[in-house]
């Protein structure tokens, strides 16, 4: 049996530092209204994306990473209008700008190094944080719920987040996954889960409509298995890359796509449920 994970002490209150200031600009920016949370989390997603396109591909060129940026805030403003048709159209128009831009380059630098993996890389990371991003974006355009729905949402998938990770250092002995996420346990996984469930629960018994109790325990177990699911999928991509975190920037936490991962891998299931149950 593996040993406990016990809290280091201050590598712990960093993360909770730094996890309570992402929480508390969150929550600001929602009770703020959908203008001032779609900016906040257009700013999260364009970084998270930045975060991605580094592990994907080492080598990369300014002017492609630049488009690969303007192409996920266009992927995120259809998810922000609403208006889902603009997803393909953003998408073929970053084709065709990424395609154009490496030939151009190409021309004038003489030097054709890497172009593969620059495009590739750069259409991979802006339709992950852009395409995924968008379906949060998505949620709270909902006339009506988009708040309730989008409160219930980030409660299910960070609250998951947050007691996963305190449960784990506190109560975990068995590791979940030791070769992708050596951090995460059982038990952790097993604590974040019902958190999500009751999550769920409460959202079914308060928040009629969208929710009833049935609709709202679903979703609150298909948030509890996306986001730990959607954790270790980030993971796998980081440890391919050689790297534990996306980035430094946040301090333990890493970068934007880490603090992030759970909440993209789980957006489109919760928004396509709510289109079903309330649209």
């Amino acid at each position: 049996m593996s040993e406990s994970l016990p809290m280091a002490a201050p590598s712990a209150r960093a993360h909770v530092a730094v996890g309570l200031a992402l929480g508390a600009a969150a929550l600001g920016t929602l009770l703020g209204g959908r203008v001032p949370l779609s900016a906040f989390l257009a700013v999260v997603f364009v970084a998270a994306y930045v975060d991605l396109r580094g592990l994907l591909a080492p080598w990369g060129h300014v002017v492609t990473t630049a488009i690969g940026a303007i192409g996920t805030a266009g992927f995120l403003w259809a998810g922000y209008s609403g208006r889902l048709e603009l997803l393909a159209g953003t998408a073929a128009a970053l084709v065709v700008a990424l395609l154009v831009t490496r030939v151009l380059l190409h021309e004038i630098s003489d030097r054709a190094s890497g172009t593969t993996e620059d495009i590739a890389a750069t259409l991979a990371a802006s339709a992950v944080a852009g395409v995924l991003g968008a379906h949060v974006l998505l949620i709270r355009s909902v006339p009506r719920l988009g708040f309730r729905a989008v409160l219930a949402f980030g409660l299910m998938v960070i609250g998951n987040d947050v007691v996963a990770f305190f449960a784990g250092r506190l109560r975990g002995r068995r590791r979940l996954a030791p070769t992708l996420s050596p951090a995460k346990t059982w038990a952790g996984a097993i604590a974040g889960f019902a958190t999500s469930v009751i999550v769920g629960l409460i959202a079914g018994l308060v928040w009629d409509p969208p929710f009833d109790l049935r609709s709202g325990l679903a979703l609150g177990a298909a948030m509890g298995v996306l986001a730990i699911t959607g954790d270790l999928v980030f993971s796998g991509l980081k440890r391919s890359a050689g790297a534990k975190a996306s980035n430094t920037y946040l301090g333990p936490i890493g970068g934007a796509l880490d603090a992030v991962d759970s909440v993209l891998f789980a957006a489109p299931a919760f928004y396509w449920a709510l289109r079903t149950l309330a649209l």
